[in-house]
C-alpha cells in the first residue's frame, strides 16, 4: 500500500493581495485510509516520492476550500494534481477547540507523498 504523510507547517505568504495568516492549527486529513488512491501512477510505478505547497482558503467550519499548487518538487510526475484532488480531504482543527478559524483565511501547507519502504 502506497503511504502519504502530510506534513503541515503554515507559512506566511508573500503575496500582498492575498495575505497569509500563520497558524498553529494544522489541517488535517478525515480519511488517511482513502490517500493511497490519489498517488499518481506514473509516480508509484517509478518508486517516486513527491512534495507539494498547497494554498487554500479555509471557511469558518474548517472546510478548505479555492485550493492552488504554489509549489510541485519533483515536477511531471501529476504530484500538484493529486494533492488538488486530495484537497476535499483536509479540514482545518483548531488548537483550541473553542475558537473557530476565521472566515476566508489563507492558509499554505506542504503535502508530502511518500512511497513505503519495501
Amino acid at each position: 500500500m502506497i503511504g502519504l504523510l502530510i506534513a503541515a507547517m503554515l507559512q506566511t505568504a508573500a503575496t500582498p493581495a492575498a495575505p497569509v495568516t500563520p497558524v498553529t492549527s494544522q489541517p488535517q486529513s478525515t480519511c488517511p485510509s482513502s490517500w493511497a488512491r490519489y498517488y499518481p501512477l506514473k509516480a508509484q510505478r517509478l518508486n517516486k516520492d513527491g512534495r507539494v505547497v498547497l494554498e487554500c482558503k479555509a471557511l469558518a467550519s474548517g472546510v478548505l476550500t479555492a485550493c492552488s499548487v504554489i509549489s510541485e518538487d519533483p515536477p511531471g510526475y501529476d504530484f500538484g494534481d493529486a494533492a488538488l484532488k486530495m484537497s476535499c480531504l483536509f479540514k482545518m482543527k483548531p488548537s483550541d477547540p473553542s475558537t473557530t478559524p476565521p472566515e476566508g483565511l489563507t492558509v499554505r501547507f506542504p503535502v508530502q507523498f511518500k512511497v513505503p519502504d519495501r
